[in-house]
């Protein structure tokens, strides 16, 4: 990752100078409030970042250089202020000007204040742990995928209609048997009513021949011929057999229609039975595919191997040493802070510490332990009183420090 080699600032804020060579090591600013330490180790987010609001007051010409290296590349930021516009320019070790867009990227959002993520949601929060440990990606995967199981459940249990308590199994009837020996009777039926009808017909006929007999002796000839052919008919009619009984197979018709009913419902229930155990079928099956996938990222969750010891994700919340993240102490939420955001900055491995001196040497130490084992560089600032400076610190005197 790129760190800061050297720092120029002339005329920025509170800082008429400082120059510094760091060659990718931490820097610590101790000093009183108001001397200029936030400005020296903003140099680089002011750089990249800031507007042109930047020049010390009484100046009319500020500047801002930061190198950066990795040991096989360079670049050189710097940003010349005038009273109403800004400039920026950045270079490669081959004094090739490269696109500020293309840097700013590879600048995290979280290493100019790591301590940012406290006012972040818990889900924001989760988010950068899970980063940290490794796992965002696939725990997003199984979280995608146990939404969509969950989905496809639901929609399963939405199928799903109870058939009710079943009926008396009955087995249909065959009905067509019946109807036509039905439609036999019916037409036997039809023509005894019509040979009735003939009968009685020509029996008026006969009658009335046999009056005109008497009567009209002129029309015997014709009146014998009529009766002759009344009597053949007659004949005719005496091989149709008497009307039949229809109770009988209007009984069995009501008792095969009885029976094919309750086979029908039988069979509509059977069908609503079959539908329901497939449902529940395919809603167990998405039932059991949920409780994988819940059990996959339970799994991820207890065996990730977070940042710090005694790290912990329960119910979608951050834990320490059994405390949830918001009701941790300053130091130890400075330090669940640096080990989130170590894991987060890629490109520019470089953060900023503003205001430490809340914190005791010893979680101050561990906490540049923590970025530094990521190979990320620190730079901090300590508000000093009665002259409490290190060997180490960097002392602004009067707005100005040089090497």
């Amino acid at each position: 990752m790129l760190k800061i080699i050297e720092i120029e600032i002339e005329n920025n804020k509170k800082l008429k100078v400082f120059h510094k060579t760091l060659n990718g090591n931490n820097m610590h600013i101790a000093g009183p409030t108001g001397s200029g330490k936030t400005t020296a180790v903003t140099a680089l987010w002011n750089v990249l970042q800031k507007g042109s609001d930047q020049i010390r007051h009484g100046e009319d010409r500020a500047k801002i250089k930061v190198a950066l290296a990795d040991g096989s590349r360079k670049l050189v930021c710097t940003r010349v202020y005038a009273p109403n516009s800004s400039r920026i320019t950045i270079v490669d070790e081959h004094n090739a000007p490269i696109e500020v867009s293309h840097v700013q990227k590879m600048l995290s959002d979280l290493s100019v204040d790591p301590h940012k993520i406290v006012s972040l949601k818990p889900t924001e929060r989760l988010q950068v742990l899970l980063r940290a440990a490794g796992v965002e990606d696939k725990l997003n995967e199984l979280n995608s995928k146990i939404a969509g199981a969950e989905n496809e459940r639901l929609i399963a249990k939405r199928m799903l209609s109870e058939p009710g308590a079943a009926p008396v199994e009955v087995q249909p009837a065959d009905l067509g048997a019946l109807l036509e020996k039905q439609r036999v009777i019916q037409e036997h039926n039809k023509n005894v009513i019509r040979r009735e009808t003939i009968k009685r017909a020509q029996e008026d006929k006969a009658r009335f021949a046999a009056s005109k007999v008497a009567d009209l002796e002129a029309a015997l000839a014709k009146a014998k011929t009529e009766h002759e052919a009344s009597e053949r008919i007659l004949a005719s009619m005496q091989s149709i057999p008497e009307k039949q009984d229809e109770a009988e197979i209007t009984a069995e018709l009501a008792a095969v229609q009885d029976t094919n009913k309750k086979a029908a419902v039988y069979a509509e229930w059977k069908r609503r039975k079959d539908k329901y155990d497939a449902d529940y079928l395919k809603w167990n099956m998405h039932d059991n595919d949920v409780r994988e996938l819940q059990t996959a990222r339970k799994e991820l969750l207890d065996t990730v191997k977070f940042p710090m010891k005694e790290l912990a994700i329960k119910e979608g919340q951050i834990y320490y040493k059994g405390i949830l993240f918001e009701n941790l102490g300053e130091s130890e939420t400075q330090l669940v802070c640096a080990a989130l955001v170590s894991k987060s900055i890629k490109d520019i491995g470089v953060v900023r510490l503003d205001g430490v001196e809340s914190m005791s040497p010893g979680d101050f130490e561990a906490l540049c332990g923590i970025f530094n084992d990521a190979d990320i560089q620190v730079l901090s600032t300590r508000v000093s009183r009665n002259g409490d400076i290190s060997p180490e610190e960097v002392v602004i005197v009067d707005g100005e420090y040089k090497d």
